[in-house]
């Protein structure tokens, strides 16, 4: 499949979200921010060997990030927020909402926001959180069909996939946490029934390993403060799934769905509507049933094996 790039009505969402973070003070590139993103001095431990744990750049101020979502709502003509919200089990994490209509191109449009983040920030260490197997498959799918595009049109950027799972705990662990080549994007991929195990103090995840320093999985991830991505969240398990989440100690956490159960601050909306008026969905025409009651029956009535004749009326059978 060939990619061109975002479409115009994408544009806008990756745009809001990276715009988000900017802070019109120090204006920050991925190239300047090679240097920040150094080691803690206390990763350089002895199991570690050769790799240590990279950091991604801090937020501005929040009060910064509030001002520049205070403008895009505006801009986008979406209720203002009038601070930043928080999530218990988060911490200080700032949660974003992109709400796209299904079939849209939600994947793309959170896959091409990483790599917009990467280049304006010098963030390299991703979390995708995905429901369901199927909806990974697509993910990993989307990867493969974006994989040229992005190393042509964005700057030779590419995207890096770790598939976590307990039996390649460390070896995932050891090479997500470690230094991201030129130009590439380290990306741990979960399935949700792996977060909602996460907070379980006897999950491998969190026990102490030699070849990680006498650190836990859990705590080296979390040391690399990570941007957090979750597809489809209201199917990800409300409080149990932030519990999870909140191992990683992420600086951003961003949901991206068309029916958000939970809200936080909304950037950018592309409606049902909207996606029809701009030929981006197809329209559902739902059709009215006339049924023909039988005083004989008094059961409800139901369908089974059915044919549709359509003359001047459907007539269904």
């Amino acid at each position: 499949m060939s990619i061109e790039g975002a479409l115009d009505h994408q544009k806008p969402a990756i745009q809001a979200v990276v715009e988000s973070f900017r802070d019109p003070g120090q204006m920050r590139t991925q190239e300047s921010q090679a240097l920040a993103a150094i080691r803690d001095p206390g990763d350089n431990l002895p199991g570690l060997l050769d790799t240590d744990i990279y950091v991604n750049p801090p937020l501005p101020d929040r009060e910064v990030i509030l001002r520049n979502i205070q403008r895009i709502q505006a801009d986008n003509h979406l209720p203002i927020s009038p601070c930043l919200g928080k999530e218990e089990e988060l911490g200080e994490a700032v949660c974003l909402d992109v709400e796209m209509e299904t079939g849209t191109g939600k994947t793309y449009v959170y896959l091409r926001t990483m790599v917009d983040l990467y280049h304006a920030y010098g963030w390299d260490h991703f979390i995708l959180s995905v429901p369901t197997v199927a909806i990974r498959q697509g993910v990993l799918a989307s990867l493969r069909d974006t994989k040229e595009h992005f190393y042509r049109d964005c700057k030779s950027a590419r995207i890096q996939v770790f598939a976590y799972s307990a039996e390649q705990n460390v070896t995932v662990t050891k090479a997500f946490c470690g230094k991201p080549r030129p130009g590439e994007i380290h990306l741990l991929l979960v399935n949700i029934q792996k977060f909602n195990k996460l907070k379980d103090k006897k999950n491998i995840i969190h026990l102490p390993h030699e070849r990680l320093g006498g650190l836990s999985a859990s705590a080296c991830i979390a040391k690399t403060r990570p941007v957090v991505i979750l597809d489809e969240p209201q199917n990800q398990g409300g409080d149990e799934t932030l519990a999870g989440l909140g191992i990683f100690a992420p600086q951003v956490v961003l949901h991206y769905s068309a029916t958000h159960a939970k809200h936080h601050e909304l950037v950018y909306r592309l409606g049902a509507g909207a996606a029809l008026e701009q030929n981006l969905v197809k329209r559902i025409v739902v059709l009215p049933l006339e049924t023909r009651q039988d005083v004989s029956f008094s059961g409800v009535p139901y369908v089974r094996n059915c044919s549709v004749k359509k003359g001047k009326s459907y007539t269904l059978r």
